[in-house]
């Protein structure tokens, strides 16, 4: 009997309690989504991202910082005036995401959600004359928040991800509430984990 009760306990697995830690590099398309008011369309136009990031995860949880370049890419148009700004913001983003990974023997899925802090280097917008009211007052600083997934098999990753805008943008002299708001999707690959 006790011979056999400890052959069992020696067979239930052992959680990982020891964080494991995994760096990998990154790439992707994007799709700038900016949600308009009465008088402005705006139409959405795909970018790329490219970047770093590290996982750092225990019984199933994980938090994953990451470090990437975007270029976020849309067309805003006063439907008054006809007035267009094709208009390109390149910069840094540094998400900051929580979440849980499940599955098992090489293929995981998994859910995270976080914030994410941007810095804009560069902002390149059309001018159509003296005065655009489809001009955009663009911070330089931003925030946003990740919802998303992704899978792993082996050491590649996909992540499919959707970027809440949480600053409000002004067009010309008028207030508004546009976002910026993203879709993105990433190939992932892990150079290293312990």
């Amino acid at each position: 009997m006790s011979l056999g009760v400890a052959t069992l306990v020696q067979a239930q697995p052992t959680p990982q309690l020891l964080p494991q830690i995994s760096v990998g590099i990154k790439g992707g398309a994007n799709l700038t989504a900016l949600p308009t008011q009465d008088r402005f369309d705006a139409e959405g136009r795909t970018g790329y991202l490219v970047g770093v990031w590290t996982r750092v995860g225990v019984v199933g949880w994980f938090i994953q910082p990451e470090l990437y370049f975007s270029s976020k890419n849309a067309k805003f148009i006063d439907k008054n005036t006809g007035a267009e700004n094709k208009f390109r913001v390149n910069g840094l983003d540094l998400p900051i995401l929580v979440g849980r990974r499940f599955g098992d023997n090489g293929l995981y899925g998994r859910i995270n959600t976080g914030p994410v802090l941007s810095f804009a280097t560069r902002n390149k917008q059309t001018q159509d004359g003296p005065y655009n009211p489809a001009m955009l007052k663009i911070k330089s600083q931003g925030l946003q928040w990740q919802f998303g997934g992704g899978i792993d098999i082996s050491r590649l990753s996909i992540d499919l991800r959707y970027e809440l805008g949480l600053n409000k943008i002004k067009n010309g002299n008028e207030s508004s509430n546009t976002r910026f708001n993203n879709f993105n999707v990433a190939l992932a690959y892990r150079i290293f984990s312990t």
